[in-house]
């Protein structure tokens, strides 16, 4: 019997993996920074956006309300995994907001080094 969803996980791929959140800083402002940086391990992503400001990401480069997918307040999110999005998955994420502060919650699934 299984005893948890990574052993479920570890069983399926045949490597362990360990759960990452907000290995960055979560607070974002009108400055681009970067909300998940390049992993070559990351198996799946998810960026929900806590706060009340909308903010935007991109992948590889600054993101900016033009330039972007926007996650609304209060609970926009983004979820992407290895065999639905193959590499963008790991590549490093920017987020911004055009005015205002907001706050991320980022969760990762990372394969567990080592192994």
């Amino acid at each position: 019997m299984v005893q948890s969803l990574h052993e479920a996980i570890a069983r399926d791929l045949g490597m362990r993996v360990r759960t990452a959140e907000n290995r960055e800083d979560e607070s974002i402002n009108t400055t681009a920074s970067i909300c998940a940086r390049s992993d070559g391990g990351r198996l799946a992503l998810t960026i929900v956006n806590l706060g009340s400001n909308a903010v935007y990401l991109r992948p590889g480069a600054a993101p900016s309300s033009t330039v972007g997918i926007r996650l609304s307040d209060g609970g926009g999110s983004m979820s992407m995994n290895y065999r639905d999005d193959y590499s963008v998955v790991g590549k490093e994420w920017q987020a911004v907001t055009a005015s205002g502060t907001t706050t991320l919650y980022v969760a990762e699934e990372l394969l567990e080094a080592g192994l």
